[in-house]
Parts: structure tokens; sequence; C-alpha cells
């Protein structure tokens, strides 16, 4: 699973290694001291040249009218994160007996 993986990554972005948007998902859970986070409204475009793409209204702008925002329900988000921290916790994890 995992060569595949280093695989695709190599011949699609060139990168030789592998994200770990999983094991970091995780950590965010069970030690979410690694990270900062920010709440606002999250969306995702479905059409045009921006489709696949991640929209967060931080509340910064504030609306006098309905707007694409009204009626979502703001959410956090990950904002920063320790990277060294989570590394060595995965390591920790990975590597106990």
């Amino acid at each position: 699973m995992c060569k595949f993986y280093r695989d695709w990554h190599v011949k699609s972005d060139g990168l030789h290694g592998i994200f770990l948007h999983d094991p970091v998902s995780f950590v965010a859970v069970v030690r979410p001291e690694l990270f900062t986070y920010k709440k606002g409204v999250v969306r995702v475009e479905t059409q045009g040249i921006c489709v696949g793409h991640t929209l967060m209204d931080q509340g910064l702008k504030k609306w006098n009218t309905s707007n694409p925002w009204t009626d979502y329900s703001p959410v956090s988000v990950a904002w920063t994160v320790d990277i060294e921290g989570v590394l060595n916790y995965v390591r920790e994890v990975l590597m106990k007996p």
C-alpha cells in the first residue's frame, strides 16, 4: 500500500514521499494541543475554474445582506500545526511494541 501511494506521489507531483493526511487527522483528535484552530464557515466550490477549492469565511467581513455564506454553520479548522510534535507522536505510536 505504501509503495503504491509513494509511487503515485512521485508520478503525479514529483514528490519522493507520502502525505500523512489520515495520521495527522487522528493526531488532531488525540493531541489537539499540537494544532491551532480558526472558526469559520467552510464551503467547497463545485463549478467553474475553482472547482474543488475549499473556501473559508472567517467572519472578518460584516455582511449586510444574505450571501453565499448565509445559513451555514461555522466549524473549527486546524490552522497551524506543530510539525515536529506531530511527527514525533506518529513515530512514537508506530514504534510501540
